[in-house]
């Protein structure tokens, strides 16, 4: 299997979606890798030329754009760049592609991608650094993916795209900078949606309760998601948890979100 560093992998995973569907376009002002990744989607503009849409940086009017054409049988990705942008076409994300199923009695599907560049970065300021998935979270019927390893991102692309629901797809940033490869297969593979990842627990004893709060004796959770699965899957960091929360005496354990942070896997 090749070795693909996360961004190749995104690229990757968008380029066997179009050769599968025809049906698949890109949509949007910006491409997959942002202002200090502006050349990351340049092999899909090669490969693809007709089916790559600049358009003027409108979000409302590009991202209603595209909730059109998924009505009415493409499966468009929608490249907004930049989280903070999708305040400007929040209408259209939240209150307009989940409910159009329910409005319809299911008769009609709005199948399409919204892809975010979340996350702290150099330069951001206070109008480029928004994180909006916890508002995402609160609109039914909006499914939203966040990826943090490239053989994730290979194989969630098309699922999301299968499952024919509009979903916000989000990457963090720094995923981008990182020089990190992965064994990811070539033809992208499968990975489940709305399956969280456990990544390991410690067992000490089983009578602690934090600040009263929690049942006694149950694990303390450690949720992150994105970005933050690399630091903390590193055996450093890991190992100080373990050793801070030993001294506790309390069990614990650590889940990657990053299957679906909606729907959230609870189990």
């Amino acid at each position: 299997m090749p070795k693909m560093t996360f961004g190749e992998a995104k690229i990757g995973a968008v380029a066997n979606a179009m050769r599968r569907d025809d049906r698949v376009v890109i949509i949007g002002g910006a491409g997959f890798g942002g202002h200090s990744n502006p050349g990351l989607g340049a092999p899909l503009i090669r490969e693809f030329p007709g089916r790559v849409y600049r358009t003027p940086i409108s979000e409302m009017g590009y991202v209603g754009l595209a909730i059109g054409a998924a009505m009415t049988g493409l499966r468009p990705i929608v490249t907004v760049s930049t989280s903070s942008f999708l305040f400007q076409g929040w209408a259209q994300i939240v209150n307009e592609a989940p409910n159009i199923h329910y409005m319809t009695a299911g008769q009609t599907r709005v199948p399409m991608l919204v892809h975010i560049l979340t996350g702290l970065r150099i330069a951001g300021a206070a109008q480029h650094s928004a994180r909006p998935q916890a508002m995402l979270m609160q609109a039914p019927g909006l499914q939203i993916i966040a990826p943090s390893t490239p053989s994730d991102v290979m194989g969630m692309v098309q699922p999301a795209l299968d499952s024919e629901r509009p979903t916000v797809w989000v990457d963090h940033v720094l995923l981008l900078d990182t020089g990190l490869k992965e064994e990811v297969p070539a033809s992208g593979g499968t990975v489940p949606l709305g399956k969280a990842r456990i990544e390991g627990m410690v067992l000490t004893r089983p009578d602690w309760c934090l600040s009263r709060q929690r049942v006694w004796g149950t694990p303390i959770p450690i949720l992150y998601c994105s970005g933050c699965s690399k630091a903390v899957t590193d055996d450093g960091v890991l190992l100080a948890i373990e050793n801070q929360v030993a001294k506790e005496g309390s069990d614990f354990w650590f889940s990657d979100l990053e299957k679906t942070l909606s729907p959230s896997d609870w189990r």
